[in-house]
This record gives structure tokens, sequence and C-alpha cells, in this order.
């Protein structure tokens, strides 16, 4: 009888904590809390697929990317299809060497290998500004950090909503840029600085995006998946010759690190 009276008291208490509010849900994420778990992460992997439009051409891009930021190794699948041809690639930095393998159905070939990271660095240290090895490694993996691109927008956007859906919280913004584009890394003081001055001239143009994004994430404020549309608007200066772009992309996060069973296979060749 006391232990049925002491049961019912129990859950009296729970009742009363819970309708008083003492118990509560999961704090809602906040762009602060997203952006501080983004900086926390050392490594993931993420799936992706991407439509791209431009003019009279529709690329669909598939892939899965992983990325350790601690090590500086990263592994990628990409495969890229319009109605003409299908290209593949396998890649997967070491830290020493680039294993690579190419499928390219437009050419019919299969080429595969491995590069040392220090005689990428050396053919690319010729064009680029004076630049370690270090940083050009780190170039490589930026380029991949798929969340690195995602904070950077979401520290500039405008949320318009957050809301719950299942055990995520649904979180949509907004964000309108505007910024020069043009070659960074190319060293306009080498041997043939004119021919590279009017390289990066051609390739300078002003670009407006219009994004608006979806993400959604977890208790942790970490995003498990998000989807993008973007239009964009490039103005080519040396031309005067504008490009409209359309860009649709979806992505899956898992937070670790895992090399899939191609590496060994990319390997051995």
């Amino acid at each position: 009888m006391k232990k049925k009276l002491a049961v019912l008291m129990l859950v009296s208490l729970l009742a009363l904590a819970i309708a008083s509010g003492c118990i509560q849900q999961a704090q809602q994420p906040t762009k602060s809390s997203i952006l501080s778990a983004l900086n926390n992460v050392n490594a993931y992997t993420y799936e992706f697929s991407e439509i791209r439009s431009t003019q009279n051409r529709t690329y669909n891009i598939y892939g899965v990317v992983g990325i350790d930021r601690k090590t500086l190794h990263f592994f990628e699948f990409t495969q890229m299809t319009n109605e003409n041809y299908t290209f593949k690639l396998w890649q997967y930095f070491d830290g020493s060497y680039v294993y690579f393998k190419v499928e390219d159905s437009k050419r019919n070939t299969t080429r595969t290998g491995k590069v040392p990271i220090d005689e990428i660095y050396k053919n690319m240290s010729r064009y680029s500004k004076n630049m370690s090895k270090e940083e050009f490694i780190e170039i490589m993996i930026k380029t991949r950090d798929t969340l690195a691109n995602l904070k950077k927008m979401l520290e500039n956007a405008t949320i318009t909503s957050i809301e719950n859906d299942g055990t995520f919280y649904k979180i949509t913004f907004e964000l309108v840029r505007y910024y020069e584009k043009a070659p960074t890394f190319l060293d306009t003081k080498s041997e043939d600085s004119e021919v590279i001055q009017d390289y990066i001239n051609m390739l300078r143009r002003n670009v407006t995006e219009n994004i608006v994004s979806i993400v959604w994430v977890n208790n942790d404020s970490l995003p498990v998946k998000f989807e993008m549309k973007k239009s964009i608007i490039e103005t080519y200066l040396a031309a005067n010759v504008t490009v409209e772009r359309y860009v649709e992309y979806n992505v899956t996060v898992i937070y670790k690190y895992q090399l899939p069973e191609w590496i060994s296979e990319v390997e051995k060749k």
C-alpha cells in the first residue's frame, strides 16, 4: 500500500512540475547557437545533390564528401551528368598523396593514379602568390567544406522562421550577396605576369546572389540537412556579358569521418 502511494505521489509531482514549466523541452536554437556549434565541428561527411542551370544547359551533380578539419584529410566522390555525358571523380587525400580515379564518358576514358602533395604544390606555386604548402592544403579543404560555407552565409542572413519539425528544428533564412569575383591566388609578378593578369581580368565579374535556404538542426544546434536555392547573376566586366544561373542544392550531414570501401580500390591502382 505504501509503495502504491509513493508511486502515485511521484506521478502527481511530475505532472505538476511539467504543468508549471519546471521540466522544459530542449531550448530552441538561435543563429548564435548554430554558429557556435559549427565552429566546434572537427570531422563530418556529407551527401549532396545539386542541379545547375545556366543558359540552355542543365547539370545534375551528386556526391559524397568526407572532411577531417584536424588532420586536413578528405575523400570525395562526385558525379556530374547532363544530356551528353557523365563524368565521375573519386579522390582521397591522406596528407601525403592524392589518390584519384576519373571516368569520362565523353572521351570514353578511365584514369587512375596517385600524386604526391609536394608535386601538386610545386606546380601550383609557380603561378600562385607566396603560399606555403600548409596554406595550399587548407584551401583544398576549404573548397570542399560545405558547413564552413553554410556558416558564412548564415552569419549575414536574415532568419525568417524557426519551428519544430518532428525531432528537429527547421530554420528558414534569406540572404542577398553582392561581391566581385576573380582568381586571387595567382601571382601577377611571375614570368608570365601579363598573361596571368589578362586571365584574371577576363574572369573578373560582379556577382549578385539571391539565396533562400531551409536548415534542419538537432538539439545540439548542428545542421543535419539543408536545402538551398540560389539565383545568380554574373556580369563579366571585360566582355560586358551577363550570365544568369540557378542552383538547387540539397545536403545531408553525419558527424563522423569514415573512409568508404572504394578507398582501398583507388589506393591499389
